[in-house]
């Protein structure tokens, strides 16, 4: 336990930063990173997104993730009043949730 407990306070601790973030970081109309509840598919990420009058402008790495666009004023508490776990600025699109590519050379 002793070996596990560090791994598992780092883990909670960047989880509620996150959280934290979500709830007061995220203002206005913009572009985001939708997370959808854990064992969702990009359907159900889509469909948070157009519950909240958005579009999808790209999935994410990851099933639940998906990056969103629109205009409308109030787009990251609509993402998620239709049910978003959290709702992140993706104006720099990158590192996790960014799709994988296969790069092939040129």
């Amino acid at each position: 336990m002793r070996t596990v407990l560090p791994a598992a306070l780092l883990l909670l601790a960047g989880l509620c930063a996150l959280v934290a973030a979500s709830l007061t970081g995220v203002r206005g109309p913009g572009t985001y990173a939708v997370v959808a509840p854990p064992g969702s598919r990009l359907a159900d990420a889509v469909e948070i997104i157009r519950a909240a009058d958005g579009r999808l402008v790209r999935p994410g790495r990851f099933a639940n993730i998906a990056i969103a666009r629109s205009a409308r004023p109030d787009f990251a508490q609509a993402l998620r009043r239709a049910g978003a776990w959290a709702v992140i600025d993706a104006t720099g699109q990158g590192g996790c949730l960014a799709p994988l590519l296969e790069r092939t050379p040129s």
